[in-house]
């Protein structure tokens, strides 16, 4: 026999017959494959949600909870993302030329772009932390909302209650993207030497410009058809 957990209990009661047998079929078939049984609920929950929504019934409890899971999925992948970035940050630092040449003749430059680029590392660095930190803490805290059985309206008013740290973390996010672009080109700056620096660094100049532009087009498509 099949116990369900609260959260689970609680969209079996929510939907019909026929749509509680595929709520119950679906834990069944995780179960079956080997599935840790802290992620049947919600991953029957979020198959269920979409027959919901196709024969046009339903609980708001359980679309709620589907849209939860969603939205921790998309707050674990800005953790994702700027960890490889952070990493890759960190070996680019330990590979790149920093301490000063002194006052030889011709080294002013390099001793500049060596400043500009630390100070990209860092903004780097902090910022992919600061965004890392912010949505790993908002998803476990999340997830532990939901394994505590708490109701939908808990999670909705902890998740207003953060949504400037969330604005700021994005923001640190775009910041941390931008400053390690920037970092690499100045890496490529620093450790080629004559005509071949030049070449190195106007290619990637223009990838990096022209990748900010491709981003700042999904940004801001997003910012008028979703966010709107």
């Amino acid at each position: 026999m099949i116990h369900l957990t609260p959260i689970a209990a609680v969209a079996a009661r929510a939907v019909s017959a026929p749509a509680c047998s595929f709520l119950t079929q679906k834990v069944i078939a995780a179960a079956a494959a080997g599935e840790s049984s802290s992620h049947l609920p919600m991953k029957a929950i979020s198959s269920l949600a979409p027959a919901i929504l196709l024969r046009g019934g339903g609980s708001p409890t359980v679309l709620d909870l589907a849209h939860i899971k969603i939205r921790l999925e998309g707050f674990h992948a800005y953790g994702v993302v700027t960890t490889l970035m952070l990493n890759a940050a960190l070996r680019l630092f330990s590979s790149t030329p920093k301490a000063k040449e002194g006052m030889v003749e011709g080294e002013s430059v390099n001793n500049a772009a060596k400043l500009i680029f630390t100070a990209f590392i860092l903004l780097s660095v902090i910022s992919g932390l600061y965004t890392t930190v912010v949505f790993s803490l908002i998803g476990m805290y999340s997830k532990t909302a939901l394994g505590l059985d708490k109701d939908v309206k808990t999670l909705n008013a902890f998740f207003a209650s953060t949504q400037s740290i969330r604005d700021n973390a994005y923001h640190a996010f775009i910041l941390s993207l931008v400053s390690f672009s920037s970092s690499f080109v100045l890496s490529l700056f620093l450790n080629y030497k004559g005509e071949t620096r030049w070449w190195l660094v106007a290619v990637a100049t223009a990838l990096s410009l022209f990748s900010w532009w491709q981003w700042s087009t999904i940004i801001h498509a997003a910012s008028q058809l979703i966010f709107s």
